[in-house]
């Protein structure tokens, strides 16, 4: 499949390109092979969705993308209520590293070459100008996440002004893996830049989604719709919970 990528400095095709991608059926994007005897990655995330949401496995891979990446935001939403550590936030970051997987696999699925293939200089423009919007819920943190980006990507946009999504993606893991050859002691500024490259990678797929999409994939609808149990984020806390909510816990967003 031959792309233009000039094409996509009208922003209708950005939007176009993030809503088919939203609308992939996961059962495509876990389609790919494993070792003998290994989970994929929609295994392993279904069976977090049951176990929080009760919502039947099968039905978990009957999901799209766009359902999925909802179900896990309510999941971050939950980790950053009541865990005291960073526990329950890795486990999230854990689930975002099979999808960015399921996404890198299947790569030759039509809906993920289109969204590899905007202009990336045209689409970070597109979100700083939506992020000063209402219709996200996490605005001040975004735009920060946003400046990070374009600070990562200034040098090779002025190199290639045409660079794609998929390109800026494969920089932004480079960067991170970069960091550790030359200070390979220091594990802990290691982890750091490997999150913060991976955390970006994420937030392209599923906050700028978020913001083009104005919220058609709801958590609470979707656990409903296939039978699941109430949101957690929505149900009394425990007492168990509420001792650590009422906490003085620092609220901490990916960043």
């Amino acid at each position: 499949m031959i792309l233009n990528i000039d094409q996509f400095s009208d922003l209708h095709f950005i939007k176009q390109a993030v809503r088919d991608l939203m609308k992939l059926p996961l059962v495509k994007l876990a389609s790919y092979s494993t070792q003998t005897g290994e989970k994929k990655g929609i295994d392993i995330i279904a069976e977090q969705i049951e176990k929080y949401f009760h919502i039947n496995i099968r039905d978990c891979k009957d999901m799209t993308l766009g359902e999925l990446v909802a179900l896990m935001d309510e999941l971050d939403t939950y980790a950053q209520i009541i865990s005291a550590d960073t526990d329950t936030e890795d486990e999230i970051r854990c689930y975002s590293a099979y999808v960015r997987k399921m996404l890198v696999l299947n790569r030759q699925l039509p809906e993920v070459q289109i969204y590899n293939a905007i202009n990336v200089k045209e689409y970070l423009g597109y979100l700083n100008t939506l992020c000063m919007g209402s219709n996200t819920r996490y605005p001040a943190n975004d735009r920060f996440l946003l400046s990070k980006l374009q600070i990562q990507l200034e040098k090779v946009l002025k190199q290639d002004p045409n660079m794609s999504l998929g390109s800026a993606f494969d920089i932004l893991d480079r960067k991170a893996c970069a960091f550790w050859i030359p200070w390979c002691i220091f594990i802990d500024d290691y982890v750091e830049q490997i999150r913060d490259a991976y955390d970006m990678r994420w937030w392209l797929i599923s906050s700028a989604s978020d913001i083009i999409l104005s919220y058609p994939y709801n958590a609470a609808d979707i656990i409903e719709r296939y039978n699941g149990g109430l949101p957690f984020t929505k149900a009394p806390l425990s007492s168990e919970q509420r001792a650590i909510s009422s906490q003085d816990v620092p609220y901490h967003r990916r960043t």
